[in-house]
């Protein structure tokens, strides 16, 4: 059996960064969306507690996003990617909360997670805004499946669109068209 090659291995890392990540995230995201029901439903008890704890989380999730994907600079990357975390989120928070946390995570997924040669910032960005629109769509229409969707797809969305890219400029290397 060969031995993986050195962009096999940063493909791998990755999927490894998205993986471990976005459990993580998983967590985060479940603690914000029961905080912020507890609110609702004025259960204000441990509502505070859980929502320090939710964003406590959230620097975790892109250290760990921009370590385990072997990023240089990762404290850096994890400041940036916390701070677009709090703008975006901010600001989609005035359409949809699971649409804010979506966007949130996935505009900070972009900056923590190492970009391989051929991924592009543009390319992540679409990926996290179709994503959070379906999100949106999903939330409309039912729901549940709006909350529980939104807690894995913004760094899989990102992983999908890099992985899509390289294959579109592998194909263009060879000539070939991609199907």
């Amino acid at each position: 059996m060969a031995e993986p090659t050195k962009k096999d291995r940063e493909g791998q890392r990755r999927w490894y960064a998205i993986g471990f990540a976005s459990v993580l995230m998983f967590f985060s995201y479940v603690l914000m969306i029961y905080a912020l029901a507890a609110v609702s439903n004025d259960e204000t008890t441990f509502a505070g507690g859980v929502i320090g704890v939710a964003i406590g989380l959230v620097p975790a999730v892109f250290f760990i996003a921009s370590t385990v994907s072997n990023r240089v600079h990762p404290l850096r990357a994890t400041a940036l990617a916390v701070a677009v975390w709090l703008a975006v989120a901010g600001l989609l928070a005035f359409v949809d909360v699971p649409t804010a946390l979506v966007g949130g995570f996935g505009a900070g997924g972009i900056v923590a997670f190492h970009r391989g040669e051929h991924a592009t910032v543009a390319s992540r960005t679409i990926a996290v805004a179709i994503c959070a629109g379906y999100v949106l769509i999903l939330q409309w229409l039912f729901s549940p499946a709006g909350l529980m969707v939104g807690s894995v797809l913004p760094f899989l969305a990102i992983g999908i669109a890099d992985s899509i890219r390289k294959r579109e400029a592998l194909a263009d290397i060879d000539g070939t068209t991609t199907p």
